[in-house]
């Protein structure tokens, strides 16, 4: 799906009733905390051993992570979790992590995830939530559609004192036929800072489609 950062790229907040656009860009409230992204480490991972599996990496300067993950089934229910941590002594230094869970039962699945961010010298301390719930079903021969609702928060993401909330509705449907599917989402988000600053909630609008090679 597509969410976060990934459709306010471009976008800048506006202010109070005349509109004004403010310096503040509405992808610097937000973040992934996406783990040691894609730079090149050193990874060890685990055989899969009653459903858990651990790794761990390593890159220059000293920078490492570690995380687990765990997938299984409680009579109908499917589940999944993961946690991380990861210590990065690369720039400004800083410890983050983050935990998630899934549970599915037939088309129904609910979601959340927790994660958070101390990055040394910065004053921030980052904490970002989302809980989300998910309905998928064969309703025509294309293939399966999907709805879903997801609400995030994000304080501190990258700017002291910034509270983004965000509350997103999307379906996407799959076509069997090509391996490809397609899908639209809209997204409402609203900022509050430490200054009271009024600043007026963007509305997002996002259609995909995905190809497969």
């Amino acid at each position: 799906t597509l969410t976060g950062a990934t459709m306010l790229s471009k976008v800048r907040w506006t202010t109070g009733t005349n509109g004004a656009f403010s310096a503040v860009g509405a992808a610097s409230s937000t973040t992934t905390l996406d783990g040691l992204s894609r730079d090149d480490v050193i990874r060890y991972d685990t055989p899969t051993f009653a459903g858990f599996k651990l790794a761990t990496s390593m890159q220059d300067e000293g920078t490492f992570d570690v995380a687990g993950w765990y997938g299984g089934k409680f009579g109908g229910v499917a589940v999944k979790a993961s946690a991380y941590y990861a210590n990065i002594e690369a720039g400004s230094g800083g410890q983050r992590y983050g935990v998630a869970a899934t549970a599915k039962v037939g088309g129904f699945a609910v979601r959340a995830n927790y994660g958070g961010e101390r990055a040394e010298n910065s004053g921030l301390k980052t904490k970002v939530w989302m809980v989300g719930g998910e309905y998928g079903a064969k309703l025509s021969s294309l293939g399966t559609t999907a709805f879903y609702v997801e609400y995030y928060n994000a304080e501190d993401a990258q700017t002291a004192g910034h509270e983004m909330d965000t509350l997103y509705i999307g379906a996407v449907q799959k076509l069997d036929s090509i391996g490809s599917e397609m899908g639209i989402v809209y997204g409402k988000h609203s900022l509050s800072d430490s200054a009271s600053t009024d600043y007026n909630d963007i509305d997002s609008v996002m259609f995909q489609t995905k190809l497969n090679f």
